[in-house]
Order: C-alpha cells, then sequence, then structure tokens
C-alpha cells in the first residue's frame, strides 16, 4: 500500500507525464522529505522544504487528492520530524538552526495539529502552556488515541534525572509515571509502555556508562553492565514483541557497532549482523504500530547500502 500511494503522490503533485527524461529531471532535488500515511490510510503527510530552507508539511486527502492543510514556522524554528499518532492528528518536533551547525538542532519542542489544521497546539517546551521542558517521544502508544510516553529533563550543571510523563496530545497536560535511577540517562520502555531500560553516565566517573534494568514497574533497578570509555557497549534501542529481549547496537563482540540482541535477565547477547569497516543500524518491521521484528541493516560504506535478512 506505501508504495502504491507513494507512486500516486508523486505523480499527482510533480506533475509527472509521458515524456522522455532529461538530465536535468534526475538532479532535480526530491520533491518530498518525509512522508507519512495516516493509520487509517486517509491522509497523507508529507514535509517540504521552501526556497528559503525551511521545512513545512502539507497534509493530503487521498480521496480527493487534495491539500487539506499547511503549516510551517518561521524564523529559525522549522520541522524535524512528523508521525501520526492517532488516525487525525500529527505531532511534529521542532528543530532550530543555530550558529555556524551544519545540522538544526532540537528543541524539545512537540507540536501538534489535527490534519485539516485545527487545534494546533504546542505541548512541550518553553512556549507550551502546561509542559515547559525540553521533550521527546519514547512510545506512541498505538492502542491509546489520546495519549503518548515521552521522556523529559530540566538543564543542571549535575544533571538531572529523565521523567516519563504520559502527554495528553490534545492538550498538553501530562502525568509523571516513572524516574530515571540515575541522572543524565536515556529510557527504554516495552511494548506495554513501561519503563525497564535506562543508560547513562556514571555519577561518580564520568567516564563510565551505566546500564540498568527492571523486569517490570514493581521491580527495583539492577545494574547490568558498566563500561569504561575505551571498552565496548551495548546501546538498547527497543524491546522485542516478547517484551523479554532487546534489540541493541553493540560493540562488546565486535570492532564496529553491530545489530545484537540482549536477553537482560542473563546478560548473554546475540549478534545478528555486523559490519567489518563500519557501523550498521537495523531495519525494523511494524504491525500495528509496534516492532514485530528485526528484518535487516543498513550501513554507509562507499555508497549507502540496504541488506534484508533471509527467512529461515
Amino acid at each position: 500500500m506505501r508504495v502504491i500511494l507513494l507512486s500516486w503522490l508523486l505523480c499527482a503533485f510533480a506533475g509527472v507525464q509521458a515524456a522522455e527524461l532529461t538530465l536535468e529531471d534526475y538532479a532535480r532535488p526530491s520533491q518530498f522529505l518525509e512522508i507519512e500515511i495516516s493509520p487509517t490510510g486517509k491522509y497523507l503527510a508529507a514535509t517540504s522544504r521552501s526556497e528559503e530552507g525551511n521545512i513545512y508539511l502539507n497534509v493530503i486527502d487521498i480521496k480527493s487528492n487534495k491539500i487539506i492543510s499547511v503549516r510551517h514556522f518561521t524564523g529559525r524554528d522549522s520541522i524535524g520530524s512528523i508521525d501520526w499518532a492517532n488516525n487525525e492528528r500529527l505531532l511534529i518536533t521542532l528543530v532550530r538552526d543555530i550558529g555556524a551547525l551544519e545540522q538544526p538542532v532540537p528543541t524539545g519542542e512537540i507540536f501538534a495539529v489535527n490534519a485539516d489544521g485545527s487545534n494546533a497546539r504546542m505541548l512541550t517546551g518553553y512556549r507550551a502552556d502546561n509542559e515547559k521542558d525540553a521533550a521527546q517521544v519514547i512510545n506512541y502508544l498505538p492502542d491509546d488515541d489520546k495519549f503518548v510516553l515521552i521522556v523529559t529533563s530540566s538543564p543542571s550543571r549535575r544533571g538531572s534525572f529523565s521523567l516519563v510523563k504520559r502527554l495528553n496530545i490534545e492538550n498538553g497536560r501530562t502525568r509523571q509515571i516513572a524516574r530515571a535511577p540515575m541522572r543524565s540517562s536515556g529510557m527504554i520502555t516495552d511494548n506495554n509502555g513501561v519503563a525497564r531500560m535506562s543508560v547513562g553516565e556514571d555519577q561518580n566517573n564520568d567516564n563510565e556508562m551505566v546500564l540498568m534494568y527492571r523486569k517490570d514497574d514493581k521491580a527495583d533497578w539492577v545494574t547490568l553492565r558498566r563500561y569504561g570509555q575505551r571498552d565496548g557497549s551495548f546501546n538498547p534501542i527497543a524491546f522485542l514483541p516478547d517484551n523479554k529481549r532487546i534489540v541493541g547496537l553493540s560493540d562488546t563482540q565486535t570492532d564496529t557497532k553491530a545489530i545484537s540482541i540482549m536477553d537482560p535477565e542473563t546478560g548473554k547477547e546475540e549478534v545478528l549482523a555486523h559490519h567489518p569497516k563500519v557501523d550498521v543500524a537495523p531495519k525494523f518491521s511494524i504491525e500495528d504500530g509496534f516492532l514485530k521484528e528485526v528484518i535487516g541493516a543498513s550501513y554507509e560504506y562507499d555508497t549507502h547500502e540496504d541488506v534484508f535478512f533471509a527467512d529461515i
């Protein structure tokens, strides 16, 4: 379905005709940067870059083949990413051009808007009405149309404790549900939305990273591993559907970052794929909004390459 809709979109909005292609056609920049299909397949959300350099959003009604809303930000603010939070509402992460940096910097602001452009609201960050701290979405809770999970932290010289909160995508109100077991750490939730893994810098030794885990929301946090600067490390990405094993990037057994599966109950790792020269990144299949399995890997070595695992 995604391939069919993408082809339709490019034909409808680029004015493609049955004509001979020229070198200029091949050299022309892509019209769209990111395309996201709504869960019901009713809308397409597509980002494009304006002549001024900012990224703007078009939402297209697929049945009528019409743009029903456009969203852009002014000044140095621009769109970093877009995701459907439910069938009708989009979440936008904001970025900002700062100084001579090549890449825009995330602001920690999450903006929400309906497909038709209504109920536009800044949900997090200093311009929000409720949640003033910088935040990022860590779980879209596919079975919940009203809430997503975010992780927030307040600036602090010593590092602050990350907080996991339920964010109401309509009004921006939040409720804390978990706190990281250490300062300046990232949090990973399982498929039920329970924060169960945290990785961060040891507060007593800034040359050491600590990986912590808990079996469920009632259990205490325990330290799985400690990594020195010259040691390999396991960086968790997401829980697999069994809510037991975790997929991550690891160089504990390889010289480059490999795709690895860890069983936190035993601490054992299984390397799925690695490249001897460069780091790799996993490619996932998603079903009903949840990670289903790791289906391949991508890497850059001379050119960008995507490889897919064969069925066994």
